[in-house]
Parts: C-alpha cells; sequence; structure tokens
C-alpha cells in the first residue's frame, strides 16, 4: 500500500510539472508567451499584462514562444479644449496626425495598447495675456474644484465649477476603426474628490495648496477596466467625451485663462518582439 501510494503521488507530480513546462516558457525578463491556457494571477496588473501577453500571441503578434515581446507599463494622454457651449469634445489617439500639445502622448502606428485604467482630468490653461505661466504649470484635477475654477456666476448662470461638472455628467466613447470598443461609458464614474482640496491661503501666506495627488491608481483619478480593450495603432483610435445637458455659462474659463479636458488612458504598450537564443521555463 505504501508503495502504491508514494506510486500515485509520483505521477500526480510529474503531471503537475508537464502542465506547467506546456502551458508557457518564461524569459530572463520574466516575459511570459502562451501556448496553451492562460496563467492566473491574483495582482490585477500582473492579471492584465498576462491578458495582454496572451492576446498579442492569440492574434499573431508574436509568432513563437521564442519571441520576447518588448512591452512597456506606460499611458496615453490626449488634450481637448473646452470652448464656450461646448457639446462634445474630441481626443485624437493617433501619434503624427496633427502636433501633440502640452503633455500629450499619442499611440505610435506600429504599437499596441492595452488599457487597464481610464482618467478624466480638468486643467487650466493660457490663452492670452502677459503670463509667464504655461499650459504645464497647472496641475491636472480629478473633479472641478470650486476653489481652482474659481470663476463667479453671473446672475442665474453657473459658476466656472459648476459649468464644468457637465464635463463629469456626460458619457464617454471609445471608437476603433467604426467600432465602439468602450461604449458610453459614464464619466460621473471617472470623478475623484480628494480628502484634500485647493486651499486659496490669505495673505501674508499666498502659497495656493494643491489637492492631494496619489499615491495610488484611484488617488490619481484612474478607474480599472476589466475587459480588454485593444487598441492598434495603424486604425483610426478616437474618444468622444458627450456633455451633460445644462447651464455652461462659464464651461470655458476666461478670455486669458481657459479649460482643458485631460484623457487618460494607463495600461501597457506592445512596441515589438525580438527573438531569443534560447526559451526559459516557468
Amino acid at each position: 500500500m505504501k508503495n502504491l501510494i508514494q506510486f500515485f503521488l509520483f505521477a500526480i507530480a510529474l503531471a503537475v510539472g508537464a502542465a506547467i513546462a506546456y502551458t508557457c516558457q518564461v524569459d530572463i525578463n520574466d516575459t511570459i508567451v502562451y501556448a496553451t491556457a492562460p496563467l492566473v494571477s491574483t495582482n490585477y496588473m500582473r492579471s492584465r499584462y498576462i491578458a495582454f501577453v496572451e492576446w498579442l500571441y492569440n492574434n499573431g503578434y508574436l509568432n513563437s514562444m521564442e519571441d520576447n515581446a518588448i512591452i512597456t507599463e506606460t499611458g496615453l494622454r490626449m488634450n481637448a479644449i473646452i470652448t464656450a457651449g461646448a457639446s462634445v469634445l474630441n481626443f485624437n489617439l493617433k501619434k503624427g496626425t496633427d502636433t501633440d500639445g502640452p503633455g500629450e502622448r499619442r499611440l505610435a502606428t506600429d504599437n499596441i495598447f492595452f488599457i487597464t485604467h481610464i482618467g478624466l482630468y480638468l486643467q487650466k490653461i493660457y490663452v492670452s495675456g502677459a503670463s509667464l505661466i504655461a499650459d504645464s504649470n497647472y496641475p491636472l484635477l480629478t473633479f472641478p474644484d470650486p476653489n481652482h475654477f474659481a470663476g463667479a456666476a453671473a446672475g442665474n448662470d453657473a459658476s466656472e465649477a459648476d459649468s464644468l461638472n457637465l464635463i463629469y455628467d456626460g458619457k464617454l466613447t471609445l471608437n476603433s476603426a467604426g467600432i465602439d470598443r468602450l461604449n458610453e461609458v459614464l464619466t460621473e464614474d471617472l470623478k475623484f474628490v480628494p480628502d484634500s482640496q485647493t486651499v486659496n491661503v490669505a495673505a501674508p501666506q499666498t502659497q495656493i495648496e494643491r489637492p492631494q495627488w496619489g499615491p495610488t491608481f484611484e488617488g490619481r483619478g484612474l478607474k480599472e477596466m476589466h475587459g480588454n480593450q485593444v487598441i492598434l495603432g495603424k486604425l483610426e483610435n478616437k474618444a468622444t467625451l458627450y456633455l451633460g445637458s445644462g447651464n455652461k455659462a462659464l464651461i470655458h474659463g476666461t478670455a486669458t485663462i481657459g479649460n482643458r479636458a485631460v484623457l487618460k488612458f494607463h495600461g501597457f504598450e506592445f512596441s515589438g518582439s525580438f527573438t531569443k537564443d534560447k526559451g526559459g521555463v516557468c
């Protein structure tokens, strides 16, 4: 009986080892490429990374188990100026179609991006007049902070902050080559109000205290996306934000300091692969 139990244990160990060896290979950079079923990870970003590598392999972007994917955890950022009375904002994801704006990072034609998080932000921008403040000097905010977007309401009109709230009462769509990859995401789910907000300190202490930022994804206004949203740089990709309805009196800011919306995708970007001399093991 003892020998029989030992035999069964040995057989189970061999079966497990064979299954692991058959499932994947890992190179020295811990890049996983699938042959059969994917690995499972309890870490969100790790599981998203695994799902992306599997997608690349299954769709022919990794040709064999000897391919080593060049994948970077990074982000895409697109700006859209908010004009007076705006009802729709368009964000161009494709690099090279026009000049990148301040802080923008768009997707190159040969690359592929896998979305893990989405963030929607507001930022003041320099419009005209004598100012030494460049656009990027203004912080990204995850909600229309009334102490930062402080334009006062006139009569029955909405204040600047209340006007900008329509950004977070709308719907966001991501279209890739005519197909909606994200369909009417409610932007209210992308609004994050931190524990500490803008504080305009009275004289003689005139230094403004900025809102809390980070260190978590949520603390930076980034919402997890649990689908497999993959964007191919060679396709026409455009995100469209449909604003909520309401009074937009000061949504654009002022004649000298305007406002813009900033859309960010965080995730993994594939920029090619190279062939290893030898495969690794799990």
